[in-house]
């Protein structure tokens, strides 16, 4: 293919770093993750993260057969994060083939791009990153290890492992989950090397700018360079998402996931209380595509039983509200894959579903002023078998 463009040479002493393009092979990473790790979904905000520790992010593209069920709920969430979903057919290449033309046709076409950072794991690419890098571009490949071609590995720049360069708590969440342990576990990636002062920009970074909400990782990853000249790879040698857990650990910050979206908000320092009152309207339309029940994966299905079976079997209450359930469920991540109003469509899907899973009572309060109100209380019905999971 003749080279018609002036070829680019990557000034690493410039001021602004150059402009960058990412390209996912969604499927191959999601699969990798799941086979590997029994991940659902990989952290979309720390591959952003990274990309923007590049340069200017001003493309984003996702290569997947957009069409199968299992996707959907991916499709919804990648394209609220201004990634361009680019349909590709089932099959072993074509994503590759899709992605080989688009980075050789893109270097052509924008002169101004200095780093491809292709998101794979397929040695099929060798030979479109042979040619990128003769055309003078910057390129990086992320993936994860066990799926990695060594190949590919030998045609790029730079090579990022997923489970180590950019979340390197992959395995001991994997773990975790597999014995069902809530006790963390002896972390081997040096975080304890991280003094706990250097958390107080990200503390500022929350305070100033995240109005008492969650904020996404690239938002904070901005903020801390933007006003604290921070990029915790540089600081301390370790990926930004080493630095939010470790600032979790301190105490400093809380995370959470939805949406495929990583978030940092302060703690909460509000006590629990008693949201019956005002509790949200569970039949009120939201935003998005319907989700249900038969949309999750096996192990999303058995994560959303446990939840809802713990919240059932509460001491305290017997029944749970619309909104207890919700908050819940973001609150501990039970279903990264999922946005709020996405959790929402399911629990209503699990309350109007013949036979519900979730069964409706209206019960009666009173406010603290003596004032009578009612609401929807649930309680989990104990059939299990509905669930279409092996207990």
């Amino acid at each position: 293919m003749p080279n018609n463009h002036q070829p680019r040479r990557r000034n690493e002493s410039a001021a602004q770093p150059g402009d960058v393009a990412l390209l996912i092979d969604y499927e191959n990473l999601q699969v990798s993750l799941r086979n590997h790790f029994n991940l659902t979904t990989p952290k979309m905000s720390l591959i952003i993260q990274e990309a923007l520790d590049h340069g200017r992010l001003v493309l984003s593209r996702a290569y997947a057969p957009w069409t199968n069920p299992e996707l959907s709920i991916d499709a919804e969430n990648l394209y609220r994060q201004g990634i361009d979903l680019i349909y590709t057919p089932a099959g072993k290449n074509s994503a590759d083939v899709r992605m080989a033309v688009d980075a050789v046709d893109l270097t052509q076409r924008m002169s101004n791009l200095d780093t491809i950072i292709f998101v794979t794991g397929d040695g099929d690419l060798i030979h479109p990153l042979n040619y990128l890098r003769q055309a003078g571009a910057h390129v990086v490949v992320i993936g994860v290890d066990a799926a990695m071609s060594r190949m590919l590995s030998s045609a790029a720049d730079a090579v990022l492992i997923y489970e180590r360069d950019l979340d390197p708590s992959v395995r001991e969440r994997s773990v975790r989950r597999q014995t069902r342990s809530s006790q963390p576990t002896q972390s081997q990636n040096g975080r304890s090397a991280i003094p706990v002062s250097a958390f107080e920009p990200l503390r500022k970074v929350l305070a100033q700018h995240g109005d008492g909400q969650p904020m996404l990782y690239q938002e904070v990853g901005h903020w801390l360079g933007t006003d604290h000249n921070l990029r915790p790879r540089a600081a301390f040698n370790v990926p930004f998402g080493v630095y939010m857990e470790n600032a979790q650990q301190a105490g400093v910050v809380t995370l959470t996931q939805a949406g495929g979206n990583s978030f940092a908000s302060l703690p909460s320092t509000e006590s629990d209380v008693d949201d019956d009152i005002d509790d949200d309207d569970d039949n009120a339309s939201q935003p998005g595509g319907a989700v249900r029940l038969e949309s999750l994966q096996a192990e999303e299905r058995a994560a959303l039983a446990e939840t809802l079976r713990e919240m059932n079997n509460d001491p305290k209450l017997n029944y749970f509200t619309f909104r207890r359930a919700l908050n819940k469920l973001l609150q501990e991540s039970t279903l990264p894959r999922l946005n709020e109003s996405q959790i929402r469509s399911l629990l209503n899907d699990l309350a109007n579903r013949e036979p519900a899973i979730l069964i409706r009572q209206i019960r009666q309060g009173r406010t603290p002023g003596g004032q009578p109100y009612s609401f929807s209380a649930f309680t989990l019905n104990p059939d299990m078998s509905l669930w279409g999971i092996e207990e």
